[in-house]
């Protein structure tokens, strides 16, 4: 029988669905939909996390706003972080962003509040300008890197982490990608997403074959036993994540370590208040809830 508690800790929010990059790969469909959350919904929405966490004796929520590009609707985020404060929590807000809005005024905002930065970054400039290049189609890659300059002059954001698409374009430059990282970026931890066969890809062609996916993972492997050795001290998320369950059971993923926690651990809102058991926002039908019909979080979930 299933024996794993009903808490969830770990809060996605649908907070935009508009983004100043248009990445080749990308999902959402930006041209017909580039929404962001009301006041009144994310208000709405964090109170109701704050009941449950009252309720339930959580004190530190971690807590991930969702895009788009989140930092199109930074005041939302510190309007968010207030709220929970204000109620005598401390959440733990992280950020993932294509760090091309980074202005000072926000890395000390976030610096101040300990709001977490994840940078998207796809490689060095010949792979980053293709695959993310800004609305319009200008080159995006000197942007990425002024806003990764000026978080890395602030203790608490310099150490951020990177997360990188690899598609069939990017494949030939792997091995240049993760010399890239640990050697200019000097990125201390990052996670590579390969491009795979989906529903939602508008290109096949960038998808990896088979052949691809399985070289891809011995370059990454050997590569960063390489840097390591040479003394960057450089590790991949997935990597990391299935050696620790492997060997310890770490159990620190939190969709394959134990199977899927969706739902359990975490679960993700949409901008009019829906509940999922993830980010599966975009699939109205996937809703199990609603935070306008289900008072009591623990009781919708069971």
């Amino acid at each position: 029988s299933y024996t794993e508690p009903i808490r969830p800790q770990f809060f996605i929010f649908d907070l935009t669905q508009a983004c100043n990059f248009r990445c080749i790969y990308c999902f959402r469909h930006l041209e017909t939909a580039a929404e962001t959350i009301s006041q009144e919904n994310l208000i709405a929405i964090t109170e109701y996390i704050i009941r449950y966490c009252q309720k339930y004796n959580i004190q530190s929520p971690c807590i991930q706003p969702w895009g788009g590009e989140p930092l199109i609707a930074f005041d939302r985020i510190l309007l968010m972080d207030d709220l929970f404060r204000k109620h005598g929590l401390t959440p733990l807000i992280s950020i993932e962003t294509n760090a091309g809005l980074i202005t000072e005024e926000i890395a000390q905002e976030a610096a101040a509040r300990n709001i977490r930065l994840g940078i998207s970054i796809d490689g060095h400039a010949l792979v980053h300008n293709y695959q993310r290049p800004k609305f319009g189609g200008h080159d995006s890659f000197d942007d990425m890197r002024r806003g990764v300059e000026i978080i890395s002059k602030y203790d608490q954001l310099k150490n951020f982490g990177v997360v990188s698409v690899l598609t069939s374009y990017g494949f030939p430059h792997l091995d240049e990608i993760l010399e890239f990282f640990a050697t200019e970026l000097h990125v201390r931890c990052f996670k590579l997403n390969l491009i795979k066969d989906n529903p939602v890809m508008q290109d096949k062609g960038l998808c990896l074959t088979e052949a691809q996916i399985t070289e891809a993972q011995q370059i990454l492997v050997r590569k960063l036993v390489e840097l390591n050795r040479r003394g960057y001290a450089i590790t991949e998320l997935n990597v990391q994540e299935k050696l620790l369950n492997l060997l310890i059971r770490g159990k620190s993923n939190i969709c394959t370590s134990r199977g899927c926690m969706g739902g359990v651990k975490m679960i993700a809102f949409d901008q009019e208040g829906r509940i999922y058991p993830c980010d599966i926002t975009d699939y109205k039908e996937e809703a199990i809830g609603s935070i306008y019909d289900h008072e009591d979080l623990v009781d919708l979930l069971q």
